[in-house]
């Protein structure tokens, strides 16, 4: 491969790992908001139980760095990484769609 074919492959391999971690930044902060169901910035134990059924107190533990006992939006998206390293997984998959179900009946609940 020549040098500028190689650069052009270099570039767009960069360019499409970047968009990926900003479409997971954006991510990350919409199940943030999602999970946050009190609206205070953090995530408590229940939220995060919650949000993803599969979490342990071990788990929250382990990346509830400061240890306050919640969770910050980073902590919160570690804690998502260890339970589903790949969010692509089927576990995940199935996860959210549930996460879905609950929240659009919650909220024809809270239109009534």
């Amino acid at each position: 491969m020549n040098k500028f074919a190689f650069g052009v492959a270099a570039a767009i391999t960069a360019g499409t790992f970047g968009l990926a971690a900003i479409a997971q930044d954006a991510n990350n902060n919409t199940n943030f908001e999602d999970a946050d169901f009190n609206d205070d910035g953090v995530i408590s134990w229940e939220e995060a139980v919650d949000y993803y059924p599969k979490a342990t107190e071990a788990l929250f533990a382990q990346v509830d760095l400061d240890g306050d006992g919640v969770l910050t939006v980073e902590e919160f998206s570690e804690l998502g990484l260890l339970i589903y390293p790949n969010p692509l997984s089927p576990g995940a998959q199935i996860d959210q769609e549930k996460r879905d179900d609950n929240s659009s009946s919650d909220s024809s609940m809270s239109s009534d």
